[in-house]
C-alpha cells in the first residue's frame, strides 16, 4: 500500500521566494547539486519551507550523493539532515559538466 503512494520521481520542495529567484515553477525539472554530487528532481514549490531551505526525502537513497557521510558520535544518528545545496533549472545544465567548488547557499533538510 504505502509503495503505491509514493512519489515516482524524487522531488525538492523550495520556498517561492527560492524558486522566483531561480525561475523555476512546481514541476519544473531541476539540478539539486552540493559540493559532493548532484541529483535531478521535480520542483513543488510551497511556503512550508523557509526561503534559504530545501526539503528532499531522506528515504530517497539518491539524495545520499548529496550528504557527507558524518555522524553524531553520542547518538550515532547520520547527518542526512542538512548539506549546503544550489537548485537550478535541469535545462541550464543540459549538455554541461558540473564545476568543482560551484557556489552553494541552501540548506537541504530532510525528516
Amino acid at each position: 500500500m504505502l509503495a503505491r503512494l509514493a512519489p515516482e520521481r524524487l522531488y525538492v520542495e523550495l520556498s517561492p521566494t527560492d524558486a522566483a529567484d531561480r525561475g523555476v515553477r512546481s514541476g519544473d525539472r531541476v539540478r539539486v547539486g552540493s559540493r559532493r554530487g548532484d541529483v535531478d528532481a521535480v520542483a513543488f514549490v510551497t511556503p512550508t519551507v523557509a526561503a534559504g531551505q530545501v526539503f528532499l526525502p531522506m528515504h530517497d537513497r539518491t539524495v545520499n550523493v548529496l550528504t557527507t557521510p558524518a555522524f553524531d558520535p553520542q547518538s550515532r544518528q547520520p547527518a542526512y539532515k542538512y548539506a549546503a545545496v544550489e537548485v537550478s533549472r535541469a535545462s541550464e545544465h543540459a549538455g554541461a559538466t558540473r564545476q568543482a567548488g560551484s557556489v552553494t547557499d541552501a540548506t537541504a533538510a530532510s525528516e
